[in-house]
């Protein structure tokens, strides 16, 4: 009997020789009986393989469209799948839609070929019922979207590569340029009929493969990777991305049940709202948690690490103050310890994980820094138990400085990761987890007073005060925050997180490789041809006040410049910091477009507020500020910008200035001679 992964192996064979153009009648024999017999998964794995070792997706897409065709028998012999969960139900009702919509539209298309044909001329009429049949071709966007930002994303948490994923985005965005361009040829005098046929009869065949692919492969493929739960959770972002063709939910789902299964999920909401306040209202923590975990087993058994993170976000929305959430957080976290670590047991024991990403992913990084954080505790622990034993404060200190970098991590999260997670309203654990990191950094601060004035003791002690600290962060990031951050945020926009990355470097470890930014930022590019580059003439130039300099030269200053300059707009958003050669403060691309509050630790965004506001109402044109840091003395300043009595913004300007302090006498440009 054929095993699997002799069929994947010999379909790869098949499909490595249709690329090169072997198309006989004598190849299609030799491979028949694997062909004939394969099933989803391994089709789904051999297009996957071929697809990594191949760039041009024209060649990769004609090469795969062949390979399916073989592979037909075998797809369609295999058992039927009763699809009998509601978020599939809805995708196959919306393909009837597409195909019933496709039909119909090609049959107007027929029609008008044929009068052409007999006449050579365009019936007028009959080619502005084509065009209004294919604008109604967009509405099968709602259903790509839920493919490309709901089930796309599952399925490539729980399964290596998912290439086709990548190929069958790429042909939906092909079909809806297709789209574009029919309705430009009708609306352009005259008609070009060739061009017209050709350009339809693509996305017709387009359509039909994306069809075909969705029910014998892809929605095969997610029965048997994806739980009900996940399915749920998929079925919940129905809300915001849509149905097409206007398929009615409540009549979809049968009304009854449909109001099932939302009362189910708000009723879960509010009884995770019961325990949240329970755990804020009651003093005796243990006796609550105690009685909590009693009276809501059923729930706990089944929490999300996403539902949890929620709970304390509307605690915030409801008033409750950050800090008082950030005091909590430990109680929560010893609360549903157990449920997050049973969520996480669920997660790996099937393929519905999502939770672990290739080397070089950003939560790939920061989890490879949380495993060499434990190494870096045990090394910190023997320090600190040699102190107490042998005072010998040099060999403590440098184990401070390695454990120290995990300030990187946090400075990475609070830059790169958090912002992305704004942008999607997941606000409040973010904020609460900065505030937890500037009390680890307090600790670290005293420590380093502490190692200064070589108080054995004070070491000691805010030693074993912060080796819980940096756990429990460690155990939030892997069962609450990472896992959330996996299904809320898209590959496009980690590959996005991954290129600013760079700005803040990285804790202990130097990332891998097999997650690429490049290649998934290809979801996202345009296939139409590049426009030519302009040649440089004053009209490429900013007019500024006085001169004209073109958009590189004024970048060239900014970056030379001896400080750092942050620009907030008039709506208080961040859009443009300066990279000098010698930073000051992290920066990174992940900040571009987020609130300026959000940009600082929770206990001083009511100062940066109260500087904003003043500036707004004139009240002040500055603010300035100097810390001490690593050594160097910085000299912080904001400054208000007004057009025409207009607010516009403020400015942000950091300078190192121990060398400035310590100028004396004078220096004239002739003493250079």
């Amino acid at each position: 009997m054929t095993n699997k992964i002799d069929v994947q192996d010999y379909l790869l064979e098949y499909i490595l020789k249709l690329s090169k153009g072997e198309q006989t009648k004598e190849l299609f024999e030799k491979y028949k009986k694997y062909l004939d017999s394969c099933n989803a998964a391994e089709v789904n794995s051999a297009i996957d393989k071929y697809i990594d070792m191949e760039d041009d997706f024209d060649h990769i897409e004609r090469t795969v469209a062949k390979f399916i065709r073989a592979c037909e028998r075998g797809l369609e012999s295999q058992k039927p799948i009763e699809f009998k969960n509601p978020y599939l139900k809805l995708l196959l009702k919306e393909n009837s839609l597409l195909e019933e919509h496709k039909n119909k539209t090609t049959v107007i298309y027929k029609e008008v070929v044929e009068e052409y044909c007999k006449t050579k001329d365009i019936d007028i009429n009959k080619l502005s019922i084509l065009k209004e049949n294919l604008l109604g071709f967009k509405q099968v966007v709602p259903h790509y979207l839920k493919l490309q930002n709901s089930l796309f994303p599952a399925l490539e948490d729980g399964l290596e590569n998912m290439n086709c994923l990548k190929l069958m985005w790429h042909i939906q965005d092909s079909i809806l340029s297709n789209l574009k361009e029919l309705i430009k040829i009708i609306d352009k005098v005259p008609f070009d009929f060739t061009l017209f046929n050709k350009i339809y009869g693509d996305m017709y065949l387009k359509i039909g493969k994306l069809l075909y692919r969705e029910e014998t492969i892809l929605f095969p493929l997610s029965v048997s990777f994806l739980s009900d739960e996940k399915f749920h959770h998929l079925l919940e972002d129905v809300d915001s991305l849509g149905t097409a063709f206007n398929v009615n939910l409540q009549d979809f789902y049968g009304g009854k049940n449909m109001s099932e299964l939302i009362n189910n999920s708000q009723q879960r909401k509010e009884e995770l709202n019961k325990i949240i306040k329970a755990l804020n209202e009651r003093e005796d923590s243990l006796t609550v948690q105690k009685e909590i975990k009693r009276d809501f087993k059923k729930l706990l058994d089944t929490l999300s690490p996403e539902e949890i993170a929620e709970a304390e976000q509307a605690l915030i929305a409801e008033g409750v103050a950050v800090e008082e959430v950030q005091q909590l957080c430990e109680l929560h976290v010893d609360t549903f310890h157990e449920a997050l670590k049973n969520a996480s047991k669920r997660a790996e024991s099937g393929s519905t994980s999502g939770n672990e990403k290739l080397s070089g992913h950003p939560i790939a990084n920061y989890r490879a820094e949380n495993k060499e954080l434990k190494s870096q505790i045990s090394e910190f622990k023997k320090a600190y138990k040699r102190l107490k034993r042998k005072n010998d404060f040099n060999d403590f200190n440098e184990a401070l400085k390695s454990i120290s970098m995990i300030e990187i991590h946090y400075q990475r999260k609070e830059n790169q990761l958090f912002p992305f997670l704004e942008e999607v309203d997941f606000t409040g654990p973010s904020k609460v987890m900065w505030g937890k990191h500037d009390e680890i950094r307090d600790v670290f601060r005293k420590l380093k007073t502490a190692v200064k004035e070589e108080n054995v003791g004070e070491c000691v002690s805010l030693s074993k005060s912060l080796i819980p600290q940096l756990k429990r962060m460690v155990f939030m990031e892997e069962k609450i925050l990472f896992p959330t951050a996996i299904r809320k945020l898209p590959e496009d926009v980690w590959a996005t997180i991954r290129k600013g990355e760079s700005e803040i470097g990285y804790a202990w470890i130097k990332p891998g490789n097999l997650w690429a930014p490049e290649i998934v930022s290809e979801k996202k590019l345009n296939f139409e041809s590049t426009p030519p580059l302009k040649t440089k003439t004053d009209d490429d130039l900013v007019d500024l006040s006085v001169g004209k300099l073109s958009p590189s030269q004024i970048d060239l200053m900014l970056k030379n410049l001896p400080l750092d300059i942050t620009f907030v707009d008039e709506n208080d958003k961040v859009r443009y910091f300066s990279q000098g050669k010698e930073r000051i403060f992290p920066r990174s691309p992940g900040i571009i477009g987020r609130s300026v509050e959000n940009c600082h630790p929770p206990k001083s965004v009511h100062v940066v507020k109260k500087i904003v506001n003043d500036f707004k109402e004139r009240k002040r044109d500055r603010a300035e500020f100097w810390i001490q840091m690593n050594g160097s003395f910085i000299y912080i300043r904001y400054f208000p910008l007004f057009e025409k009595d207009v607010y516009k913004g403020v400015i942000e300007v950091s300078q190192e200035i121990s060398s400035i302090k310590a100028l004396e006498g004078e220096k004239r440009l002739l003493d250079e001679e």
